[in-house]
């Protein structure tokens, strides 16, 4: 198995996320998930993937409010590639989804964090990633578009990768 790359250079970037109800903005920070948090996850009900693991196949980086930093947010595994930053995986903690959500934007936030990574490796935010086909028309929404000549990956441009990090991370 291929050695992580070093993640440096990251830990200054945050971004912000808002609640539904109040309307409030909160600022988020991004960090390495430690075992717990992914024992955490795993322990919760309705988390999409068993993160267990994970930890050794790629980088997953938590996200969490800055008042409330013990709440995960969101998770997004990835790994550095030659010239791209792949997405593993993302996804956001279940009071973050449908209709009942607590706070909107972790999604954007936790992607745009990958194209900021991106960024820093000298990538532009280019990122790759193989999405559930259900989730095809939400990555659309955040600007993918499908990889010429490689079934079922989509891609951030390093413009789109750009927008996003503007659009969610205070850089």
């Amino acid at each position: 198995m291929a050695k992580k790359q070093s993640l440096k250079g990251f830990s200054e970037v945050t971004g912000r996320i808002q609640n539904v109800v109040t309307t409030e903005i909160f600022s988020t920070e991004f960090s390495p998930a430690t075992m717990k948090d992914l024992r955490q996850a795993n322990q919760q009900h309705d988390w999409s993937f068993n993160w267990n693991g994970f930890t050794d196949s790629f980088h997953v980086i938590k996200l969490t409010t800055l008042h409330n930093p013990t709440v995960l947010q969101g998770l997004v595994g990835f790994t550095v590639q030659k010239n791209y930053v792949f997405m593993d995986f993302v996804e956001v903690a279940p009071h973050n989804k449908g209709r009942g959500k607590i706070y909107k934007g972790v999604a954007g936030n936790l992607m745009a964090f990958v194209c900021y990574l991106s960024v820093l490796k000298g990538y532009e935010g280019f990122v790759v990633f193989e999405p559930k086909p259900q989730l095809t028309e939400l990555y659309e929404q955040y600007g993918a578009m499908p990889l010429p000549k490689v079934p079922n990956l989509m891609y951030f441009s390093e413009t789109v990768g750009q927008d996003l990090v503007f659009t969610y991370l205070n850089t």
